[in-house]
């Protein structure tokens, strides 16, 4: 199988990479030289990140994922079709890292490739040479960037690529930005609804008008946030952040289930439903001899205890068709959170 050449840039130099027919050995050792800030922020080869962006036939790019080093070759590849594809951008850089910093190292790139007829084809390892066999990465320049030129006569399908081996990693310099405390941003997230399961609903974090970057800039928990009512969100500053700031949504009651609607005597009906779950307050009941529950012509019952499951109501009009509803509450200080009617039900009372 032929392959196309991979390219290059970093410091401003264009570079082009070699293939090795073997995983590339370890020519010098790790240096034990990463600096620390402080008892909480290293940087070291595990930092780094390769990014996989595709880029078409006309000029579109997308990124398709990420790729972490993680000691073995197969671990997190990102898996990219070559449907419409012209060439790969791969982005290498630490983008957990802030501050000054100057570091260098060595490693391979690990390219896996699937043929039309369904085998896999060559593995190859891609070295970069750089001015002494070595990538460069500063505040300066935070990206060192190869590009996989596609050809499209291949018989290749698919391709998979992640970073395999790093070797000579040293840490020059590094100073780290000052922390900011991330307890006066603002938290935006949204209510939902109760599912029986955990609730883990996505949360904006905007501070001096910046929205920060999950997972880079903050870590994401929660709390009392499976059943219904108020649940807590604790964002944790990360990188170039401190602190903590929590904010609450709401779990409201799933929609109720009605049973049945029965007139078991002259000018009385009986209601039944099923006991909702996840801890609601009670029940709103309403009662209406019009389908669309019209003001005028509705009662409506409050059911404050939540072990209850049928209303009977007298002193109804015989021969009158009467339709009935039901829908859990949730009483959060003193505010009401309803979920959503029950189906109807309907009987002709006697």
């Amino acid at each position: 199988m032929r392959i196309t050449k991979i390219t290059g840039v970093a410091l401003s130099a264009v570079i082009a990479l070699g293939m090795a027919g073997t995983p590339a050995q370890s020519i010098v050792p790790i240096a034990d030289t990463a600096i620390t800030a402080g008892a909480e922020e290293t940087i070291t080869e595990k930092d780094l990140e390769l990014t996989v962006i595709a880029e078409d036939t006309d000029g579109n790019k997308k990124k398709v994922g990420s790729s972490k080093f993680r000691d073995k070759y197969y671990d997190d590849q990102v898996y990219i079709s070559t449907e419409d594809l012209s060439r790969v951008i791969l982005e290498l850089s630490l983008p957990d890292i802030s501050g000054d910093y100057h570091v260098k190292f060595d490693g391979d790139f690990f390219v896996s490739m699937e043929n039309e007829d369904g085998t896999s084809g060559a593995k190859n390892w891609w070295q970069p040479t750089d001015d002494g066999r070595y990538v460069h990465l500063t505040d300066e320049e935070p990206v060192y960037t190869m590009i996989y030129e596609h050809d499209p006569s291949w018989n290749v399908v698919k391709y998979g690529f992640s970073l395999y081996d790093i070797v000579g990693f040293e840490v020059l310099s590094y100073t780290p930005s000052a922390k900011v405390d991330i307890s006066k941003s603002k938290i935006k997230t949204e209510n939902k609804t109760y599912t029986g399961k955990a609730l883990k609903p996505a949360v904006t974090v905007k501070l001096d008008g910046k929205t920060l970057v999950k997972d880079k800039d903050y870590t994401v928990s929660y709390k009392n946030n499976k059943n219904c009512g108020k649940a807590t969100v604790i964002v944790t500053g990360k990188g170039n952040y401190t602190g903590k700031k929590t904010g609450n949504f709401i779990i409201k009651p799933a929609k109720a289930a009605a049973k049945k609607l029965t007139s078991p005597k002259t000018k009385t009906v009986k209601f039944t439903w099923k006991k909702s779950k996840g801890g609601v307050t009670g029940y709103k009941v309403q009662i209406s001899t019009n389908k669309k529950f019209k003001k005028k012509v509705t009662k409506t019952y409050t059911i404050k205890n939540a072990s209850t499951t049928s209303k009977t109501i007298k002193k109804l009009k015989n021969g009158k068709i009467y339709y009935a509803r039901v829908c859990a509450y949730k009483k959060v200080g003193k505010t009401i959170y309803k979920g959503k009617w029950s189906k109807l039900k309907s009987v002709k009372c006697k």
